[in-house]
């Protein structure tokens, strides 16, 4: 879809970042409505521009059409809203305004009326759904941000800056809009986290902006070394990243959140200790315990010493121990039960161990 406008290799490049990019790989493997609609939120910025660069409008429709099916995956989706506007906004800034024309904005007007129609429907019909949103604080607008860097990729995050800082004064419209795709839901985002439950996931959508910036940086780059260093040394760069996203996959899919190597050798442990009538405590995760012990007694840990104290039964406590951002994960574990296992991660993640604890009641 990007190809007219991004050019070939551009393109390829993107698509190689989009196979290994690891928060697109995540989604892809959950059972949940994400990676459908980051694709058609994808498709619907894109064919957005194009349609609006080329007057057609064929395109203009298909973009509307890809946003409510992004709506329909997942109401978050009209954050796209946002950047449609800014991006004509900034053409009237920099007087090269994006003509929408009648056709344009009744289309324009039509889809985001039937989305607001339906989303206003959903909420007069089942509101219990809606109001737990209100007012829920699920986490600091600084551990938005830096979430989605993490999962972004740190480097990724850099060479897509670096290329819209280097080309900036090029004045192209593609690279400020899709400045505009990769700051603005994360920004905004952010700032409603301060009044309102918001999940790192609804900012997945900006995954485009951020790999096509990097993908246009990294074929800057790769143009700029060809005649002095020769294809292969050219092409380095490109290949670095690519190498960046997939160690991240690498530890994704053997350690913290893939919940693989550390988790199954974490409960093989307690399955070859456990006694019978013995109970196991499995993070906030604690499917993953009932998959791998094949036991669906397992239960999320207790809330504090006190409710684990006040169990009159051996039990088994597996944790996710140590925070990179907020330190020691349930500290007062230690206090009440022995520490029996320690797993490392072995490569950078959120969580730096898995612990086995085991826990045995005091006898009066």
């Amino acid at each position: 879809a990007g190809r007219a406008v991004f050019g070939s290799r551009v393109s390829v490049i993107l698509a190689l970042m989009l196979a290994v990019a690891p928060w697109h790989i995540y989604w892809s493997q959950a059972s949940r409505f994400y990676s459908q609609q980051f694709l058609f939120y994808s498709l619907a910025l894109i064919w957005y521009y194009r349609a609006t660069d080329e007057r057609s409008r064929g395109r203009f429709v298909a973009a509307m059409f890809a946003m409510m099916l992004a709506f329909l995956s997942q109401p978050t989706a009209l954050i796209i809203c946002t950047v449609f506007a800014a991006d004509w906004l900034l053409g009237i800034v920099r007087r090269q305004p994006v003509r929408l024309g009648v056709f344009g904005w009744v289309a324009a007007v039509l889809a985001t009326s039937m989305c607001a129609a339906s989303l206003a429907y959903d909420v007069w019909n089942v509101p219990d759904d809606w109001t737990k949103f209100a007012g829920d604080l699920y986490q600091a607008p600084s551990t938005l941000i830096l979430g989605a860097v993490y999962m972004i990729g740190p480097a990724v995050v850099l060479v897509a800056a670096l290329t819209a800082w280097r080309t900036a004064r090029d004045g192209q419209r593609i690279l400020w809009y899709l400045v505009l795709a990769a700051i603005i839901p994360l920004t905004l985002y952010a700032i409603i986290s301060t009044r309102s439950y918001v999940g790192l996931r609804y900012v997945f959508v900006c995954l485009y902006g951020w790999l096509a910036l990097a993908a246009l940086g990294t074929e800057k780059l790769y143009v700029l070394l060809r005649d002095q260093c020769g294809r292969a040394l050219a092409g380095a760069p490109i290949g670095m990243l690519l190498v960046a996203m997939l160690l991240m996959d690498y530890g994704y899919f053997t350690s913290g959140a893939g919940f693989h190597t550390r988790w199954q050798e974490a409960f093989a442990y307690v399955a070859a200790r456990r006694k019978p009538g013995e109970m196991v405590f499995s993070d906030t995760h604690s499917m993953i315990g009932r998959y791998y012990l094949e036991d669906s007694s397992v239960e999320s840990i207790p809330k504090s010493a006190d409710a684990l104290r006040a169990l009159d039964h051996p039990a088994w406590v597996i944790v996710e121990a140590e925070d990179v951002i907020r330190g020691e994960v349930k500290s007062w574990i230690g206090e009440v039960a022995e520490l029996k296992a320690y797993f490392d991660l072995r490569v950078l993640q959120p969580y730096s161990s898995t612990r086995v604890y085991h826990y045995e009641p005091r006898v009066p």
